[in-house]
């Protein structure tokens, strides 16, 4: 998955959330979390790298499920657009 497909997947579900296929939304979220890096660093403690925006892409992708879930259309559609703004 690339970030583009992310970006396809949040808009899907934006334009009809009722629909939504919760397995791409999963992989969409582990691929966005998993951009989240921690790495290593030989001189001090280890640090993340974070993309901006991509913490709070899960974030909104997390509660974005739960309203796909709970059936909460209206609200899911304002995730996924909230989610999808904070990709580059």
């Amino acid at each position: 998955m690339e970030c583009s497909l992310v970006k396809i997947v949040l808009d899907e579900i934006a334009a009809a959330p009722a629909t939504a296929d919760l397995s791409e939304l999963d992989a969409a979220t582990a691929w966005v979390r998993a951009r989240i890096v921690m790495r290593g660093n030989d001189k001090g403690p280890v640090r993340e790298i974070r993309p901006a925006g991509f913490e709070e892409a899960v974030r909104e992708m997390k509660e974005l499920r739960c309203l796909l879930v709970s059936r909460d259309f209206a609200d899911a559609t304002g995730a996924a657009q909230r989610a999808r703004a904070f990709l580059p």
